[in-house]
């Protein structure tokens, strides 16, 4: 279990860095960034990715 919730944190975090950079190359401010990370445009995907991921991963390991 302690591995699943690291990977999908891991996934998360590197969604969300690159939601972040792409936001920066538009508009270089960090609070307008902050901001505009908790909105659901960037956090509906930044769950749904990490979730196919770990989901992906135990199947995987499930069949081979």
């Amino acid at each position: 279990m302690d591995a699943i919730i690291r990977d999908f944190l891991t996934a998360f975090v590197v969604v969300e860095l690159l939601f972040a950079y792409l936001e920066y190359r538009y508009q270089p401010d960090l609070f307008y960034i902050l901001g505009r990370l908790v909105a659901p445009k960037y956090l509906v995907p930044s769950i749904i990715l990490p979730t196919l991921f770990v989901l992906l991963k135990l199947l995987i390991n499930f069949l081979f």
